[in-house]
């Protein structure tokens, strides 16, 4: 992988140089890395389209079962870094955390437990801020974006606030609608916690329309392709405005045109949500669209099939492999919390996480309880293992098998996670909103949660790796748990 991405960053350079005065030089370099993230995207896809992939084992990409040190580990399992990346600290701190501050009402303190912790209004068009990792334009506040979704740290933010208010020169239009939509997209979706909504909507109605992206002058103005389609599914569906067909379409065709050359789940659910749009009979503009209109149907279909295929299973279905995850990530910490030595909290979570696992049919409230205790005992167990200075030989022994069953379960949660919301958001852009949604999304996000804090459980244990300078076995295969 190293070999391809430095052939990657090569070909970027050889662009740059041969094209560096054309308008088009960031959209090939874009192209060239997002090829680079598809390598590591594959796998999902492939099993995504095969569901009998997801049987028994799964293969890892590393490809060594030799001992690791605590930095190989950290950073040899592409699929384990998709799902817990390494963390980044951003360029420089920015300038204004005080505005930041301002805006939600919060401190910087207050606001990362509150980013850290699931506390998302229930909006239908946006399940997971993940679920917009490609909603961007430009690579640069993509980067940004992502980073402070995969670590919910405020500053990430502060860096968008700060790129969303720039004046910038007609070439870097691009930078600022991407900031403006993905910093209006928080404040909607924390917007229960301290985030503006109407602020948010704003910021993101702007984006789409081009609107104050430059000083009076009549230079062309660009539209942010996640913004026209929150603009447009609003328009379309009735979410927070009246149904407008006409204006949906116009903001839905210019997100449509975009999708339609990308192949991630966001663009897929743009597309299926434009392709039910034109099959409207009030639909306004029927001539415009007819060529496309006639294999409306079909190319719906094929979409949906896809992402039926990626869930795998029945609504109900979610909360019993749910409960089942989190159960088994309970007692892994159990194990832990014994390998560390702890005394009382241990005992106390034991005893709680004994009577949930109790439960034959587990309600929503029982899986979010067992999840959020695992949860709860994680940070008692961070601060544990960051404290630890050794362990005798059956103690090791036993760090490392939890540590690749940590591993093994946060392949399974993170997939869960990831194949279910895409088949959420999915269902919303095809009407199928009656599928107790809200209370489906209320475990993913919680079952995401989960998922991060078992990367936080992975990073005590490479913090102790490195910090007593022993090794780790990294398997070649993931053991996918049964039933799963």
């Amino acid at each position: 992988m190293r070999h391809q991405v430095l052939f990657f960053l090569f070909v970027s350079l050889v662009i740059f140089i041969t094209r560096s005065a054309s308008a088009g030089f960031l959209d090939d370099l874009k192209d060239t890395l997002e090829g680079a993230v598809g390598e590591i995207e594959e796998p999902f896809d492939a099993k995504k389209k095969d569901p009998g992939l997801n049987q028994e084992k799964k293969p890892a990409e590393s490809s060594s079962t030799s001992p690791k040190n605590g930095k190989d580990i950290a950073s040899s399992n592409a699929i384990i870094n998709f799902f817990c990346p390494p963390p980044k600290e951003p360029e420089k701190l920015p300038k204004d955390m005080a505005g930041l501050e301002s805006d939600f009402g919060k401190s910087a303190s207050e606001l990362a437990d509150i980013f850290k912790n699931n506390n998302q209004a229930k909006i239908p068009f946006i399940l997971n801020l993940k679920q917009y990792n490609n909603a961007f334009d430009g690579p640069e506040i993509k980067e940004v974006f992502n980073n402070f979704v995969d670590s919910r740290d405020p500053r990430y933010l502060a860096l968008i606030r700060e790129a969303s208010l720039k004046n910038y020169s007609p070439m870097t239009w691009v930078r600022k609608a991407d900031a403006m939509f993905a910093y209006g997209l928080v404040h909607v979706y924390y917007q229960n916690v301290g985030g503006n909504a109407e602020k948010g909507y704003k910021l993101i109605k702007k984006a789409a329309n081009g609107e104050n992206l430059k000083k009076g002058r009549d230079e062309f103005l660009h539209t942010q392709y996640g913004a026209t389609y929150i603009e447009g599914t609003r328009q379309y569906n009735g979410y927070g405005k009246d149904i407008n067909l006409s204006k949906a379409t116009t903001y839905m065709n210019k997100a449509y045109e975009v999708a339609r050359n990308r192949s991630d789940n966001l663009a897929k659910t743009v597309q299926a949500e434009f392709l039910r749009l034109i099959l409207e009979p009030d639909f306004p503009h029927p001539k415009l669209f007819a060529n496309l209109a006639k294999g409306a149907d079909s190319m719906r279909q094929t979409l949906e099939q896809e992402f039926s295929s990626s869930a795998r299973s029945a609504n109900p279905v979610i909360l019993q492999k749910s409960q089942k995850l989190a159960v088994m990530r309970n007692n892994l910490l159990a194990e832990i919390g014994s390998i560390s030595g702890m005394g009382k909290d241990l005992e106390e979570f034991k005893v709680r996480a004994k009577q949930l696992a109790s439960q034959a049919n587990p309600t929503n409230s029982v899986v979010k309880e067992t999840i959020i205790l695992g949860d709860g005992f994680t940070k008692k167990l961070e601060k544990r293992m960051g404290s630890l200075k050794k362990l005798d030989e059956d103690g090791l022994i036993k760090l490392e098998a939890v540590h690749q069953e940590n591993e093994n379960l946060l392949y399974a949660t993170g997939e869960l996670a990831i194949g279910w919301f895409s088949y959420q958001a999915f269902q919303m852009s095809s009407g199928g909103a009656s599928l107790n949604l809200f209370e489906t999304v209320e475990i993913l996000r919680n079952l995401d949660g989960m998922t991060n804090r078992m990367c936080s459980v992975r990073k005590a244990i490479i913090g102790f790796a490195e910090r007593t300078e022993v090794t780790i076995n990294s398997e070649t295969e993931f053991q996918y748990p049964e039933g799963i």
